[in-house]
């Protein structure tokens, strides 16, 4: 959709007014081709100045018509997280708009409540560190959905685990396993130290009885330690696991999830 800058260029551009100002002036063709061309590339970049506007934070990320780049970024939300020492900590969630549409398909914008708009609307996001001891906020972390339609973001989680400050970045990858490839973090001294979050989940696989899977994403609740998760038969659809559910008890051990238990219902 043109802006009102756009329109009321365009309706010059197309109107006598501009035809009549070319040949009262006794302006060459050239010269005319070349206001034409310029009009052009003057919106091109009003469009890409538009649309990354709210993106100057995201290092990682370009508007543009390329390939490698996105036609629109815009924040589809923000908040705060929590206090940490003198370090206040609030996070974005950007919407990115591919520019690899289907030829067929209308035009979509981050927030116009299309399909499109929904399904891009938190392919990347920004934790934000503001503090009165500091001049200006830095940037802690910065994860992006460089493939647009692969992982999802969602807002992170700031807890106490037996007296540790914990930091969940929540990161879902698409589909209907909802697998969970989000990052744990701990605090030591004035730094996040990666929390080991994988192992765990094939220790569980493991414990199951043979002949059950686990099919769908493993997404630990951190307040009580514990995990729940459907056992599929070999022959069950993704839908609907009849292998009963596997409860799992876990503890951090050494910067690393362990299991402790896991029950069978």
């Amino acid at each position: 959709m043109l802006t009102a800058f756009e329109q009321s260029a365009a309706s010059y551009f197309t109107s006598g007014r501009f035809a009549g100002d070319c040949l009262g002036s006794k302006k060459t063709t050239e010269v005319t081709v070349f206001y034409i061309l310029f009009f052009f590339v003057l919106i091109l970049a009003f469009e890409a100045y538009a649309g990354s506007t709210d993106c100057a934070r995201l290092r990682g990320v370009k508007v543009g018509r390329g390939s490698d780049e996105v036609r629109e970024c815009k924040i589809s939300e923000s908040g705060e997280v929590g206090t940490v020492g003198d370090e206040t900590l609030s996070y974005q969630l950007f919407c990115l708009m591919p520019n690899q549409r289907e030829a067929q398909a209308p035009a979509s914008a981050c927030g116009d409540g299309s399909f499109e708009a929904r399904h891009h609307r938190q392919r990347a996001m920004t934790l934000i560190g503001s503090s009165t001891k500091s001049p200006a906020p830095r940037t802690i972390f910065e994860r992006i959905d460089n493939e647009l339609g692969t992982r999802n973001f969602s807002k992170p989680k700031l807890l106490n685990l037996n007296g540790k400050q914990i930091l969940v970045l929540p990161i879902q990858v698409d589909g209907t396993g909802a697998g969970n490839a989000s990052e744990y973090y701990v605090r030591e001294k004035r730094d996040w130290a990666l929390i080991e979050s994988k192992s765990w989940e094939n220790e569980v696989q493991k414990l199951i009885p043979k002949g059950l899977q686990i099919r769908k994403g493993l997404w630990p609740d951190l307040e009580t330690m514990t995990a729940e998760t459907g056992l599929f038969r070999m022959n069950d659809a993704n839908c609907c696991p009849t292998g009963g559910t596997a409860q799992i008890k876990l503890m951090l051990r050494a910067n690393r999830f362990a299991v402790l238990d896991v029950k069978i219902r």
